[in-house]
């Protein structure tokens, strides 16, 4: 594939996901804090260097990540020869890359705003053995039942915005970081997130599979998704995928070990 098609495919998958995918403003570096969020790499072509682009993934065991489904057709698109994850804090030509062995998304998934199929899950071909792994929700409707009320401070842990030497007109996703958001509603599907005066993060266009843990907890209780109400400005609130529903369990249990969603 040419540097000018992989630029004008993944044009594409950037305008496709104006409005929908999720970047932090108001976000501060994040360091090894959250050192379980890698970033999304590929090879282009067979012995190019990586690069980090468009979409973030989570670890849950040291050998399996959670990511979203709507990241799926722009990998189909660029069909790259190798695809892989980096936990490095700065991801512009990285120190080490761990090879994805599968990427599987929900088959479920329809690009529907209020679609709660919006996940994946990622297999590497090798355990990575120096980071903790972010804890799923223990029971099935985690957030119905007592567990959330509103105000709930959650944290974000996302990519900054950068863009790559010699490719002024290719945003990538740069250094982890993090922020506070508000929980103000709970949908079926998705937590809705929002920023207030004393904690102004705020999600904006980028890097979807970021993931939002509660605050002063390693507990993902959802990952940056297809769900928005915010406008053109990304003023407004904003949707993550639910992992304690019943769409993502039954999607999620057909790959993780058994302990991590126990019945």
């Amino acid at each position: 594939m040419t540097k000018k098609m992989f630029t004008l495919i993944l044009g594409l998958f950037i305008m496709l996901s104006v409005g929908r995918s999720l970047g932090a403003l108001n976000a501060v570096p994040d360091g090894t804090r959250h050192a379980a969020l890698g970033a999304t790499c590929i090879q282009v072509n067979e012995g190019d260097p990586w690069q980090c682009l468009p979409g973030s993934a989570f670890l849950v065991t040291p050998q399996i990540m959670v990511s979203v489904a709507h990241a799926c057709p722009w990998l189909d698109s660029v069909r790259p020869a190798h695809k892989g994850v980096t936990f490095d804090e700065k991801i512009i030509s990285p120190s080490k890359v761990y090879e994805i062995d599968q990427f599987i998304c929900d088959p479920l998934f329809a690009w529907d705003t209020q679609d709660p199929h919006d996940l994946a899950v990622v297999f590497l071909k090798g355990p990575v053995t120096n980071i903790r792994p972010m804890s799923l929700p223990p029971i099935l409707d985690f957030l119905d039942k007592g567990n959330l009320a509103y105000k709930t401070y959650v944290t974000l842990v996302d990519r900054s915005l950068t863009t790559l030497v010699g490719w002024p007109d290719l945003p990538v996703w740069g250094n982890r970081t993090y922020g506070t958001f508000v929980i103000t509603d709970l949908r079926p599907g998705a937590i809705m997130l929002t920023p207030n005066e004393n904690h102004p993060t705020q999600a904006c266009y980028g890097a979807s599979g970021s993931a939002a843990l509660f605050t002063n907890t390693n507990v993902a209780v959802g990952v940056g998704s297809w769900f928005t109400d915010w406008t053109s400005d990304c003023n407004g609130p904003t949707g993550y995928t639910r992992l304690d529903t019943t769409q993502a369990r039954d999607f999620l249990q057909r790959y993780l070990p058994e302990n991590l969603l126990p019945k």
